[in-house]
């Protein structure tokens, strides 16, 4: 009989499934910081789109490093669904590769491939050193 260590809630939950999550929540603070934070604090509007566009690519990052570290077989597509906002926007605004957003996004995408790797590194690292225990 195998005894199971501590594991996290989210890690029992399928990769595919939150890297949707991750990709709902990631739109649900980019238009929500977007649209009600400068009317909620009275700052410039500018500000609280970077604001909105950093949380956005900090939430990506730390999702995929997590979502691959739990599951190293979902590095061909946590990243990809986790980002398909920014794919969104890139595709869909014409005006994206002339203004500075462009860089923001493909730093967030680079971003996001090397915490995948990474997640995928110490997964292994930690599955590697935890040998199952047996009774």
């Amino acid at each position: 009989m195998k005894i199971k260590g501590k594991r996290v809630y989210l890690s029992t939950i399928p990769s595919f499934a939150l890297s949707v999550l991750i990709m709902i929540g990631t739109i649900l603070v980019v238009f929500g910081l977007g649209e009600w934070m400068p009317k909620l604090i009275k700052i410039n509007v500018k500000i609280c789109g970077d604001i909105a566009y950093g949380m956005f690519e900090l939430m990506v990052v730390v999702g995929c490093f997590f979502i691959v570290k739990w599951n190293p077989k979902s590095i061909w597509y946590a990243p990809l669904i986790c980002n398909i906002l920014g794919f969104i926007i890139a595709i869909t605004n014409p005006a994206f590769w002339k203004t500075s957003m462009w860089i923001v996004f493909s730093g967030g995408w680079a971003l996001s491939l090397i915490a995948s790797i990474l997640g995928v590194w110490v997964g292994r690292r930690a599955a590697i050193k935890k040998p199952d225990k047996q009774q």
